[in-house]
């Protein structure tokens, strides 16, 4: 999901990927493997705990895709979360996209 995420990134903003995200390896086989795991299960605790608003959990996977990509330092910038929403929109405005972060929360 990472690497379909910075490809549509890179495509709709035309920009090269942050310097940052290469320190953290975030590109990796194993580092992503290891995203999807610790996403679904913590979709599972949210949704345990009562949580099934699908735009929130959503919402939750790409803030956890994009600090795994970027870096946590960039969690507590002011614009992270800007960023994140404007991925949200473009991903649930991307029916490929959607049907992705869908097959994540059915998990």
């Amino acid at each position: 999901m990472t690497l379909l995420l910075r490809k549509q990134l890179a495509e709709k903003s035309g920009r090269a990927r942050n310097a940052g995200g290469a320190a953290d390896g975030g590109g990796s086989e194993e580092s992503v493997g290891g995203l999807e795991k610790s996403v679904v299960d913590r979709v599972q605790g949210l949704r345990s705990a009562g949580l099934n608003d699908q735009r929130q959990l959503r919402r939750m996977i790409v803030e956890a895709a994009l600090k795994q990509e970027l870096g946590m330092q960039v969690a507590n910038d002011a614009e992270f979360n800007q960023v994140v929403d404007l991925v949200l929109d473009e991903i649930e405005g991307d029916e490929d996209m959607l049907n992705l972060i869908k097959s994540i929360l059915d998990n």
